[in-house]
């Protein structure tokens, strides 16, 4: 089965790109949990989010410094927003390849779950 975060890193998916370098993108995802709501990943797969943090932890820095401009960018930086990283099947997680949730653009509940 293909990744589909490396074919849209690849350019062979269709996405909508709000920000990308040489090392991580940010787009929109196709099924938004929030009025802002943005996807960070970095373009190299890594199996899974602990893979990723041991064998880049300088990589999952940038994308979290990524997601502080872009919500900055967004304009809702004063209001606030959420960074979420999801692992594993309790969490309902669908794509392996790590990616950051940036959520925000309206109140958001006080629980995590």
């Amino acid at each position: 089965m293909t990744c589909i975060l490396c074919a849209i890193a690849n350019g062979t998916e269709e996405a909508e790109i709000i920000f990308e370098d040489d090392d991580c993108l940010a787009i929109t995802p196709l099924r938004p949990m929030t009025p802002a709501h943005v996807l960070l990943f970095p373009r190299e797969h890594a199996a899974d989010l602990p893979s990723y943090l041991d064998s880049s932890p300088e990589g999952a820095g940038r994308l979290m410094r990524r997601a502080a401009q872009t919500a900055r960018t967004l304009g809702f930086e004063s209001r606030g927003y959420r960074l979420a990283w999801n692992f594993g099947p309790d969490t309902n997680q669908k794509i392996t390849h790590p990616h950051l949730h940036l959520l925000g653009g309206r109140s958001l509940s006080d629980q995590l779950g």
